[in-house]
């Protein structure tokens, strides 16, 4: 499989005898509500060391937030970007180091 931007993953139909999907392993003996608590934490910590090499994006983060939130931003294709779907297209570019507020 080749990694597609998106999410998505691109492979030749014909070119597969078989396909095995993979997973994380899921936590053993941890009750869930511990797990996404230290999930949100990471991400709190990863956010943090964002804004500390980029301390202007936080407030221009703000800014595009505060838009979506009113319903002013919109993807390519019109859709209105509410601030659920924005977070999370926000912590994947913070997560690859790459400065996308501008």
């Amino acid at each position: 499989m080749v990694p597609e931007h998106g999410g998505r993953d691109r492979v030749a139909p014909d070119s597969l005898r078989e396909v095995y999907f993979t997973g994380g392993l899921p936590p053993v003996g941890f009750p869930v509500d511990d797990i996404y608590a230290a999930t949100y934490d990471r991400m709190r910590t990863l956010t943090e060391h964002y804004y500390d090499r980029l301390p202007g994006d936080r407030e221009r983060f703000a800014t595009v937030l505060e838009a979506s939130g009113k319903g002013l931003l919109r993807t390519p294709g019109g859709e209105v970007m509410s601030q659920r779907t924005l977070r999370p297209i926000g912590h994947q570019l913070i997560s690859h180091g790459r400065r996308w507020i501008t």
